[in-house]
This record gives C-alpha cells, structure tokens and sequence, in this order.
C-alpha cells in the first residue's frame, strides 16, 4: 500500500509482486486490504480519521495548528462529538462502534542543578459508547486486540499485559518475561500469530512466545 505524496497527496496505490499497480478509488479501501484492524488512522497532521470494520462509520480527530486549542483535539462520529486533551491515537472497538482514545501526557522532572527536563509519559485510554457517553478509562496504553474476539490488549506503567472485554470490564493481567526472567515490554502484538515487537533496552526486537505455566 503505497500513499503518493504527503498529507493525503494524489492518491494510494496498490502494489503487488505478481501484477500492475493500481489506484484505489475506494477511501477505505486501504483498512480492508491491510492486516485485519492493523493500518492506523490516516490524513494530514491536524486532520486523521479510520473507519469502523464494516466501512460505514467514520471517526475523526481534529486539531488546531496553532493558538489556544493546540493539544485539545475533537473526535467525532456522526452521532457524536467529543474533546479530549493530550489525545492521540484513537479507533473503534473490535466489531463495535464504541471507541477508544490513548492519550499521552509528558511529566517534567528537574536535574540537580535545577533544569527542566521532560519526565515520564503517562498513557490513559479513554472509552466511549457509541452514543458518545463516558464509559470509563484505565491508566494503560491500548497496543492491540487480544485473539478473542471483542476484546483488546493494554499495557500498563509496569509493562504488563490488561486483556478488556467488551463491557470495559478487566479478564486478565499478564506479565512477558525474557529468557533470563527480566519483564519484558511489549510495544505491539499480534495474539494471534504469537508474535509481536518489544522495547529492550531501548532497541526493538520482533519475538514469538509461548506460555509459561507456575
């Protein structure tokens, strides 16, 4: 999948080994050709929106590029309008027009000798009914959906691994550990395939597991 040019530009391709590219005229096309659930929202640095997994419904977040909403974006569906500070990543529920709001807020520390510096992000995923109502958050960051159906995967501050059903209510906390015994941090999964990318020591590793039974 190929985007020509920045912001949108003149169109994504698609491109394949076996034949000739071709232009998608379809704008959801990109999200049902990808990986199921996998491609991120898309458009221009102020402007991002996906579509729910039947292609119907769209959400979008819009951001001020300067002045005094700069960092206070808007998420709307057609039923629905909402503003969330230090939002960023977003998207719909698996099979569900609820949605899910990760939002990123940067602590500041100070040195020794008094300097500012910026501290630890603190990740919170908001979630809201379909209808726009508050439905709660949790204090992890959303990296995917879990193999079952319906539900998705988050990590909290300790790195580990908050598997949330449909009902926002938490089914299970687990803890990935390397060879040595040491946690490990995962960045992104993919449950199904048993593989997935983890931060270590500041580098990305693509690994498999298993479970670990005690």
């Amino acid at each position: 999948m190929v985007s020509v040019g920045a912001n949108g530009g003149r169109g994504v391709a698609w491109v394949r080994f076996a034949s000739n590219p071709r232009v998608l005229t379809d704008e959801h096309a990109p999200w049902k050709l990808c990986y199921p659930r996998d491609l991120e929202p898309k458009g221009t640095f102020t402007f991002l929106s996906v579509p729910d997994d039947e292609g119907r419904v769209e959400l979008t977040r819009q951001e001020d590029a300067h002045g005094m909403f700069v960092g206070f974006p808007v998420y709307e569906t057609p039923e629905f309008s909402v503003r969330v500070p230090d939002g960023e990543r977003f998207g719909f529920w698996p099979g569900s027009h609820n949605i899910y709001i990760v939002t990123e807020t940067v602590t500041e520390v100070t040195d020794t000798a008094g300097n500012p510096d910026n501290g630890p992000t603190i990740y919170r995923t908001w979630f809201y009914n379909s209808d726009g109502s508050f439905a709660g958050w949790i204090a992890a960051d959303r990296i995917g959906d879990a193999a079952t159906d319906g539900m998705m995967l988050l990590k909290d501050d300790r790195d580990r691994l908050i598997t949330i059903d449909k009902n926002y209510v938490v089914q299970n906390v687990e803890q990935f550990v390397w060879s040595d015994g040491s946690a490990a941090s995962p960045h992104k999964l993919f449950p199904d395939l048993r593989i997935g990318f983890f931060d270590r020591r500041g580098e990305l590793i693509l690994g498999k597991w298993h479970e670990s039974r005690r």
